[in-house]
């Protein structure tokens, strides 16, 4: 990760101050990738879910309307999986903007004010470098996790989507194959 030059400038610019004696360029890297890590860890799993469940309930519910009279059953899966894939990776990045920017800010804010030893030990000069950078990494680093949620999702549907869809299918054509097997050993 490299670091934006817009954070160097303002840690640069409250040199001498408490902040910048404990933290260091490196130190500063490392603590804005735990902060992004601690909150994409937080944030994806339920984000993932929730868009993957949506996403099956309504790809469902339009395929089986729009491919009613439809007699290649090939067609209505791929159809099926094409939806079900866009509409997951849309859901989770559309849900997961707002507590995404909310919880970098959160996360961020406190890692670097415990790594500068305190909120009460920082000057008001430090405390606005800090929200800057607040700032600066949370608008700078939304896409990028943003992009890895909708990604996850639209992996995990694709993994899922006929378990999820055809459940009932899938137990039958178990089913079918079982008793084939079986036939074919006695």
């Amino acid at each position: 990760m490299t670091i934006n030059p817009s954070l160097t400038a303002l840690i640069q610019q409250a040199q001498g101050t408490a902040l910048t004696s404990t933290m260091s360029a490196a130190a500063l890297t490392r603590t804005i990738s735990l902060a992004l890590d601690r909150v994409i860890r937080k944030i994806i799993q339920p984000v993932v879910e929730r868009s993957v469940t949506i996403a099956c309930i309504t790809t469902k519910e339009i395929v089986t309307k729009d491919f009613a009279t439809e007699g290649d059953e090939n067609k209505m899966h791929k159809a099926a999986r094409l939806i079900v894939a866009n509409l997951a990776g849309s859901l989770a990045l559309v849900t997961c903007r707002d507590p995404l920017r909310s919880s970098i800010s959160t996360h961020l804010r406190q890692l670097l004010t415990n790594t500068a030893g305190g909120a009460e030990k920082l000057t008001e000069q430090e405390q606005t470098t800090i929200e800057q950078c607040v700032a600066v990494v949370a608008t700078g680093n939304m896409e990028l996790g943003c992009k890895f949620i909708e990604k996850a999702a639209t992996e995990k549907v694709v993994r899922d989507v006929d378990e999820k869809l055809w459940p009932r299918a899938r137990a039958l054509d178990a089913s079918i194959v079982s008793r084939r097997e079986g036939s074919h050993t006695t």
